[in-house]
């Protein structure tokens, strides 16, 4: 058998270490062995979950522990409870049966050690370590869980929803003589200015009611958004974002439009916007805009667009893909006690003396809107002394009460 010398031998020895030892890193940098979570895959095969090797200092947990971190969520307030007080009674039986030991050891008279006592006692004790044990990992436990999810079989409290323009109550209705409702009424409220958009849709053209649903919901949003972005109420800053608003809901009926339908989109619209110290109306077509002072006077902002010989079915200005005539605008100042009225043709048309009693008896109405829906039903039912029915259209109307 050949030995090397002791030279030769050191400096295998030193390669083989060399050999076997992890290539040196420059300080602060880390192996990319050690930087990658989880090795490169081989073969497209779905790697295994990686060993989770325990520390060296771990100890396992014992049967009592394991038995202890099981029944420990199950154990509700009162069951912890018990834990406690067996705890305090296993102290004061422990402190008890101390006592009792030590004075048989002291000679004590009428005093037997006996090994049954002395076995007793450490038996006792025993038992009273494991309740305390037993209490402590049970609270220990129950720190660290998450908290139950209680199911609750009461229904959800019903949501209170605030209308958009408190001081303005809106109603439409079809009348006794249309079989559709072509009328739109919608009412927002932006910063301190409510407004009320009402558009009616012309029954002698085949989409009036889409072009009635298309002007007003466009035109609400777009109005909204304009005013939102006003870095004042002046009431003519606001009147320009209402023309501006007509202009574009004429364009979005003029791309809601189809091929042959270039007229059948053709309704009235009227925007109002009332601030704390002015009211601002902008219309294309008829209805009415109506501000009733608190003495009693009825204020007229809207002039329909009819033609000259003021029949009711002709307009000169309408709102359509290809639109007629232009948009007018009216500025009035607001006074304490006012009450507007904003509405259709359906209504507008065949007002008598007693319509600004009724619309300031409706702003004063405990229930506005309950009184509204009656007056307006009441309307409605009305006839000429023939009678045939007075109002043959549909009527709408929104009344802004002040605030």
């Amino acid at each position: 058998m050949h030995v090397p010398p002791p030279r030769e031998l050191l400096e295998l020895l030193q390669n083989e270490a060399k050999r076997a030892a992890p290539p040196m890193q420059p300080p602060g940098v880390t192996p990319p062995s050690l930087l990658a979570k989880t090795p490169p895959p081989g073969n497209g095969q779905p790697l295994a979950a990686p060993l989770k090797l325990a520390p060296r200092n771990h100890v396992a947990p014992s049967s009592f522990t394991q038995l202890a971190q099981r029944l420990g969520p199950s154990l509700g307030r009162a069951g912890h409870v018990v834990l406690g007080l067996l705890a305090l009674a296993g102290i004061a039986a422990l402190a008890l049966a101390g006592t009792g030991i030590s004075g048989c050891a002291s000679g004590v008279p009428g005093a037997h050690a006996s090994p049954t006592s002395a076995g007793g006692g450490f038996s006792l004790s025993g038992a009273i370590v494991c309740s305390l044990a037993f209490a402590i990992a049970i609270a220990l436990r129950r720190k660290k869980r998450k908290p139950r999810e209680v199911l609750d079989s009461r229904p959800p409290p019903r949501p209170r929803v605030a209308s958009p323009a408190p001081h303005v109550v809106a109603h439409s209705i079809p009348g006794l003589v249309r079989e559709r409702n072509e009328d739109r009424v919608l009412v927002g409220r932006v910063r301190d200015i409510d407004l009320v958009v009402v558009a009616d849709g012309m029954g002698g053209h085949a989409r009036g009611e889409d072009a009635a649903d298309i002007a007003t919901s466009f035109a609400m949003l777009t109005a909204l958004r304009r005013l939102a972005e006003l870095p004042t109420s002046e009431a003519h800053a606001v009147r320009a974002v209402l023309l501006e608003t007509i202009w574009h809901a004429a364009g979005e009926l003029a791309r809601a439009a189809r091929g042959g339908e270039r007229d059948a989109l053709r309704c009235t619209l009227i925007l109002v916007a009332v601030t704390k110290s002015a009211v601002v109306a902008a219309w294309i077509g008829d209805g009415a805009v109506s501000l009733v002072r608190a003495t009693g006077a009825v204020v007229e902002l809207l002039e329909p667009h009819r033609t000259p010989e003021g029949r009711q079915n002709l307009l000169h200005s309408s709102l359509g893909p290809i639109t007629d005539g232009r948009p007018s605008w009216c500025i009035a100042t607001r006074e304490p006690g006012d009450v507007l009225a904003v509405m259709t043709d359906g209504v507008a048309d065949h007002r008598d003396a007693s319509f600004a009693d009724d619309l300031a008896r409706i702003a004063r109405s405990r229930s506005s809107e309950r009184a509204l829906v009656r007056w307006l039903d009441a309307l409605a039912h009305e006839r000429d002394p023939n009678g045939t029915i007075l109002r043959e259209d549909n009527l709408t109307i929104a009344i802004h009460s002040g605030g």
